[in-house]
């Protein structure tokens, strides 16, 4: 059998390039799409975390406002579950009002509240925070950016369907490639496969010669467009050292994430020898 291999097969099977091209293309733009997937997808989690941890309190204003913040500062030094809290001072608090009121603002002549920030725990109870400090301070107002949370979350999910909706796309049109250009390259060496048939080599050692000889074009494609998306994430990974505010490879997300990214070339390669096999296989039962 291995004679019948090597005698049947001819090496420019092996100089074919159409195949392994075109898989290398499709590899490529998957690789780049779950790339910006997960490092958007990762960003915004971490600022989702982020956020989560973080709660502002304020008391409205007039009255005795620094005593009342005073007190409200206590009452949070003493729960275990506040890892910090910090009183906004008329500066901080003029930055903030900055987009609104531009710079130099007369934030001193305007009824602002008194803002308290504060860092949560994990396992914070927000809800339990707020009826505690609402009982005991009329007026208070606890914000939990339960807003935010929910935008961030919706960014999330649009990017996680928008991805999933493009790398589906690629798929599509890499199969579609991928079948046609496998049978083309089938149809031209039919004889082959006549060959064997008729020289007794069974359909099994057949269709099995010939998926080999797909599974090693598959690889190959699969290689030459995994190898540039691997070099691209970590050459900028390697560069969100420097930038670590832009949404990049490293920047507050794993890199363990991006081991995803050796999905399309091992199922780029699986369905080029399924294809393959698929193929002969209908050949050898239309010669039966």
């Amino acid at each position: 059998m291995m004679f019948l291999r090597s005698a049947i097969l001819p090496k420019q099977m092996l100089g074919d390039r159409a195949l392994p091209l075109v898989i290398a293309v499709n590899v490529f733009l998957a690789g780049l799409t779950i790339l910006t997937a997960v490092t958007v997808i990762g960003t915004v989690d971490r600022w989702s975390g982020d956020v989560a941890r973080l709660a502002s309190v304020q008391l409205p204003p007039g009255g005795n406002g620094d005593a009342a913040a005073e007190a409200v500062l206590s009452v949070l030094a003493e729960d275990p579950d506040i890892v910090h809290a910090q009183r906004l001072d008329e500066k901080a608090v003029s930055e903030l009002l900055a987009p609104w009121l531009g710079t130099g603002n007369a934030v001193g002549d305007l009824p602002i509240p008194q803002i308290i920030d504060i860092e949560l725990s994990p396992q914070a109870d927000v809800a339990a925070l707020r009826a505690r400090l609402e009982a005991e301070f009329p007026g208070i107002v606890v914000d939990d950016h339960a807003d935010w949370q929910a935008k961030t979350a919706r960014i999330r999910t649009l990017v996680y369907y928008a991805a999933g909706f493009v790398i589906l796309l690629i798929i599509l049109a890499g199969v579609i490639m991928i079948v046609f250009t496998t049978r083309a390259n089938l149809r031209d060496h039919h004889h082959l496969v006549e060959t064997m048939h008729l020289i007794g080599a069974t359909d099994a050692f057949t269709a099995l010669q010939f998926q080999k000889h797909f599974l090693g074009l598959g690889i190959q494609g699969g290689l030459l467009g995994a190898v540039p998306v691997f070099a691209v994430t970590f050459g900028l990974a390697r560069f969100a050292e420097y930038q670590p505010d832009l949404w990049l490879p490293g920047n507050g997300v794993p890199l363990i994430n991006y081991s995803v990214l050796i999905l399309p070339p091992v199922i780029a390669a699986l369905l080029t020898m399924a294809t393959a096999r698929i193929a002969v296989l209908r050949i050898l039962r239309q010669m039966n």
